[in-house]
């Protein structure tokens, strides 16, 4: 009786701690950036982790296949992000927010990539 006391308990805290460890990026840094198209007044926030590594834009936005420019929008604070693709692309920062993608034009960022640092 007692040793099926002791392996319940120890199952019980064992569960626990599993169920208490955090995902594996749960804890990584993003930024909030936004893709607008200013033609059509539409606009998408996402995610971005701040890891310097390279993303493409429909993995980043999903289905948003036109914009006129990106900004920071929220956890900024010493950040720097590219935006480019084939003809296009620009970098904001915490001390330059918004940007235009190729001077206002609409681009299509399905072959773009976003990367923040």
């Amino acid at each position: 009786m007692q040793i099926n006391y002791v392996l319940a308990l120890f199952s019980a805290v064992l569960a626990g701690s599993i169920s208490a460890s955090p995902a594996p990026d749960a804890h990584a840094r993003t930024v909030r950036v936004q893709l607008a198209n200013n033609h059509s007044g539409s606009n998408k926030n996402a995610e971005v982790p701040v890891n310097g590594d390279r993303y493409p834009v429909p993995e980043i936005w999903g289905n948003f296949p036109q914009a006129t420019s990106v900004q920071l929008t929220a956890d900024f604070q010493g950040v720097t992000c590219c935006v480019w693709g084939p003809g296009w692309g620009t970098t904001v920062n915490d001390q330059h927010t918004w940007a235009n993608l190729k001077g206002g034009a609409l681009v299509d960022v399905c072959y773009g990539y976003v990367s923040c640092s």
